[in-house]
């Protein structure tokens, strides 16, 4: 499994900061497949959480009434989430923007 992600961007979302914090969650790896920060693609990862010392998993999740996804990504070995806003002509359905 890939764990350092490969950045692919959605062209037209807008992408806000990376979540702090992403240094407690370690040993990420995807679970189903690597999407980068393609919000189109929804994705399932699993890491270690060092504030609770177990293995967790999280996807890929809509927020912020809509049309936002919190984005999940495991770069250089650390979970990393971020929220995305969807491209216009998008919603989030799934953990994913649609048409």
């Amino acid at each position: 499994m890939n764990t350092t992600g490969n950045a692919t961007l959605t062209p037209g979302a807008y992408y806000g900061p990376i979540q702090e914090g992403f240094n407690l969650y370690t040993q990420c790896s995807y679970v189903n497949t690597d999407d980068g920060w393609d919000v189109m693609v929804p994705t399932t990862v699993k890491y270690f959480d060092k504030t609770t010392g177990q293995v967790s998993q999280y996807s890929d999740a809509c927020v912020g009434g809509g049309n936002t996804v919190a984005e999940l990504d495991c770069e250089f070995g650390y979970r990393k989430v971020r929220n995305v806003k969807c491209p216009s002509e998008t919603r989030c359905v799934d953990g994913a923007c649609v048409e």
